[in-house]
C-alpha cells in the first residue's frame, strides 16, 4: 500500500526566489498537496515548484502546479 508522507519544506516558485516554508503531503498517488505556511498566495497553473529542505542546501523534489493547486509531475520525494 501507499503511506501518506507529510513534511515542511522551502518551495522556491520563481528564479532567484528565496523560498517560502510549506508543508508537502504526498500520498502516494504522484501528487502533492502543499499548504503556503508563510502566507505566499501568488501561484498559477503550470508554474513550476522545487522543494529544498529547511537549510536551502538540498533538493526534495517538485513539479507543476495543477488548476485545482496541486502538484503534477512530481520529480522526487522526502528521503
Amino acid at each position: 500500500g501507499s503511506e501518506t508522507v507529510e513534511f515542511e519544506a522551502l518551495a522556491q516558485l520563481r528564479h532567484r526566489h528565496a523560498g517560502v516554508r510549506v508543508q508537502v503531503r504526498l500520498d502516494g498517488s504522484g501528487l502533492a498537496d502543499v499548504r503556503f505556511l508563510d502566507g505566499w498566495t501568488t501561484v498559477s497553473p503550470g508554474q513550476a515548484a522545487v522543494f529544498y529542505d529547511l537549510a536551502n542546501r538540498a533538493v526534495l523534489g517538485g513539479g507543476r502546479i495543477a488548476p485545482a493547486g496541486r502538484l503534477t509531475e512530481q520529480v522526487g520525494a522526502a528521503a
